[in-house]
Parts: C-alpha cells; structure tokens; sequence
C-alpha cells in the first residue's frame, strides 16, 4: 500500500529505526514498521532501501523482496538528522562514507549473473555477515563486488578469506580497481612504514612534509608505454608496476599528507603538456610559515644530475644519461637534491608554472578548493621566479638540513647534500647562495 508522507515525517521515521522502500522508477514510498513487511514488493526495474541499520535489517528485508528476472537493488545507511533525500545522487561513492548495499542482477553473453556490492563499512566482517544473510536466505552471488576507503581496516587480512570464497573484485575510492586483495595490503603497509618513519622523529609540520615530499620524489619518472595507462597514476599499481607519472607522484603525496594532517589536494593544469602538482596548506610556528603553497614531486623527482666540465671549459649541471662525449664529470649529486619546485607561495604560482592554466582538481577537499581557486584560475606569462629569491627558501633549506640528519645521513653527508642543493638551485640564481649555505651550517651544525 502506497502512503503519503511529509519529508520531516519520513525523516523521523528512518532516525528512529523504521525502512523506506522507494521504487525509483514508479515513485511510490512504502512504510514497513521494524521490517514486518506485509506484502511482497515487486523490485523487477530498480528498488532503493534507506535504514539506520542496513545489515541488521537485511535478515527481514530480503525475504520480502521479489527479486525478478533482473533488478538494481539498493540498500543505504541513512545517519540520524540527515535528510535521506541527500544520499541518492551520490551514494555510488565510498568517499562519502554511506554504508550501502547493492544486488545487481543481468544478463552477460546470454547468461544470468549476480552481483553484491558493499560499500563504506568500516569493518570487513560486517561485510561477512551481510555475504552470510544473503547466504542463509538462498540469493545467488555470482561476483562480491567491495569498495573500500585508502585507509586502515583493523581486520582487512578477512579479505583474503572472502577472496577464497567468492569471485571477488576490490576496489578503493571512486574507481581504482586492485587486482586482489594483496595489492591493497602492500599498499597500506607501505603507507603505514612511511608515517612511521616521518611520525617517530619529533617534526615540525614542514620538516613533515618535507621528509614525505623526499620519499615519493625519490621514485625516479617512469611513464607507462601507454600514455593513460592507471599503472603509473594509481598508488597500488605505482608500487606493483614501479612506473610513475606525474598524475601518480601527486595522489601518492596526497595521501600520505593528508594522513600526516596536513591538508593536502591534487591540481590539474593544462598547457603544452597536461599536468598535475599538489596545493598544501601549511602552518609551522618553528619556521613561521603560514599559507598556501604549490609543490610538484614531479620536477624535484630523482634525476641522477651531476655537475660536468664540458669541452670548452664550462660548467654544467645536467641528468647523467643527458652527459656528452667529451664532458668531464665534476661531481654526483643526491638524487634527493631537487626543491625547484617546492613550496611555491600560490601568490608566485604563475611566476613559477608559467605556461600552464589551471583545469580544476579531482579531489573532495572542497574547503581547500576553495582557498586555493583565486591564486590558480587565470592565466598569465610572468618571468618564472628563482628558487633562492623565493619567499621563505632560507626557511626550507634550514628545515632541509633537520630532515637530513634525521633520514639517516650523517653530520658530514648533510653537510654536503645541502651544499649540493644550493648549488643547484644557485646554477639559475647566484644572488644568495654563499650567505645561506652559511647560515645553514651555522645554524644547523
């Protein structure tokens, strides 16, 4: 029986424990106190269950569906004092942390399959049970479809059980798809080693991002043959594969700074070439710094550079596979070297990325979409502004020295990893390179 309700009444009646069936395509709103469902309901097109409680209902809710001969079944978590209304454009993602249940069936080369989806728990055992209810009550799975957040589950090694057990595809965020399970772990154990190496040392915020900014731009550039292959642009398949680009170097730095706290998105330009870079917002009271800054792991990324004599008598720095015949090889520098383009206040963004206009960002850090958009939407040609007359690179280079030491270098080999990084970025600006290579060992040593 179809009833009417006002949309505070149907509110309630989810916050306090009650099921809402809407049939989407027919549009009619059923009402089943505490899943006694008086009548069956015929979920032959699409059906959308909204409940405070999906997998402790499920027991009383799939007896009483009529799954026909093919349906788009979904069953959402709604959060009490929400509005339910708000989840049904935008519950496909796990971003949104919904906790949400679909049962797809098809036809595929002429054959019928069914599919489980679950998405948003934060537990995988949960997802165990709801498997078991559908079990108990004799509905086919054919595919277990989990998407899960990047993030940590206290008892994700049940993946592996489940995996056994069904035809299982697993994927995290909006649509990165893992292979199995065990490239999700590799993932988050690399992770969890990498805030643990950053976390154990007694840090600032930007000693933090820098020793994070040092781990991922320490994977040298390695594009797929393919130019949009995911092997190079997905931190899973980065780690599995050993290919990256600079859409993989800016969502790996992402995740792992926003999991240090710092508040961290993915930009995307266009220009000659398509690219993307990262905007952090940072605040350290140790250096006094405070504000918006672009950073690309891309071009600071490990690029072997050495420093050669060439036939006529000049200096040179350049990448080692770059060096000519005839060129003297000088010096070797740390592949770690490279802060060209690090910290970049958004007020300089376009002095320093001249040729490119920014496209928009893929991430969901809408607030920090926000700050950043007035610095990053139009367009202009100023000179590109050197790294050693930049704001606060003396602070960076100090901060570096700090980083170093706790890196594992020794007092001697910071000393010389800092001297090499002044040098480079002193090969385009020779204006401040003795006064803060001074000031650095003396602050520092």
């Amino acid at each position: 029986m179809a009833l009417e309700y006002t949309q505070e009444q149907l509110n309630n009646l989810v916050d306090n424990g009650s099921i809402l069936v809407e049939d989407l395509k027919e549009g009619p709103i059923y009402l089943f106190e505490d899943g006694n469902i008086s009548e069956i309901i015929k979920a032959s097109k699409i059906c959308h269950v909204i409940t405070s409680d999906p997998y402790g209902k499920i027991g009383d809710i799939m007896p009483k569906i009529d799954l026909g001969d093919s349906i788009n079944f979904f069953i959402d978590k709604k959060e009490k004092g929400k509005d339910y209304k708000e989840y049904n454009e935008d519950f496909f993602f796990s971003e949104y942390n919904n906790s949400m249940i679909s049962y797809l069936k098809y036809k595929e080369n002429n054959k019928e399959v069914c599919r489980l989806n679950c998405e948003g728990f934060d537990k995988i055992s949960d997802i165990i049970k709801i498997v078991e209810e559908f079990k108990k009550n004799n509905i086919q799975i054919d595919i277990l479809g989990i998407r899960l957040l990047n993030k940590d589950y206290e008892d994700i090694e049940l993946l592996k059980d489940i995996e056994k057990e069904y035809k299982t595809e697993i994927s995290y965020g909006a649509s990165k798809v893992v292979e199995e399970s065990e490239d999700f772990l590799v993932m988050r154990e690399t992770i969890n080693y990498y805030k643990e190496l950053i976390q154990a040392e007694n840090l600032s915020p930007l000693e933090q991002l820098i020793y994070a900014y040092d781990l991922i731009k320490s994977y040298e550039y390695n594009a797929s043959e393919s130019e949009n292959d995911l092997n190079s642009r997905q931190i899973h398949l980065i780690l599995k594969s050993g290919k990256i680009v600079c859409k993989g170097y800016s969502v790996f730095i992402e995740q792992l700074l926003n999991e240090l706290g710092i508040e961290t998105i993915t930009i995307s330009t266009q220009g000659k070439e398509p690219h993307a870079r990262n905007v952090v917002k940072l605040k350290d009271e140790k250096y006094g710094i405070d504000g918006l800054f672009a950073i690309d792991a891309t071009w600071d990324s490990a690029k072997n550079l050495i420093k050669v004599v060439t036939e006529d008598g000049r200096e040179e720095i350049k990448k080692l596979d770059s060096k000519e015949d005839g060129e003297v090889i000088e010096k070797y520098y740390d592949n770690l070297s490279l802060y060209r383009c690090f910290l970049i206040p958004l007020s300089d963004y376009y002095g320093k990325f001249r040729t490119e206009e920014y496209q928009g960002s893929p991430s969901d850090n809408d607030e920090l979409i926000k700050e950043a958009e007035p610095y990053l939407t139009y367009y202009d040609l100023k000179p590109r502004v050197a790294c050693n007359n930049r704001t606060n690179f003396d602070k960076i280079i100090q901060a570096i020295a700090v980083v170093r030491l706790k890196e594992g270098y020794s007092k001697e080999a910071t000393i010389e990893s800092i001297k090499g990084i002044i040098e480079i970025n002193d090969y385009y600006d020779k204006s401040k390179s003795d006064e803060l290579e001074t000031a650095v060992i003396k602050n520092n040593f």
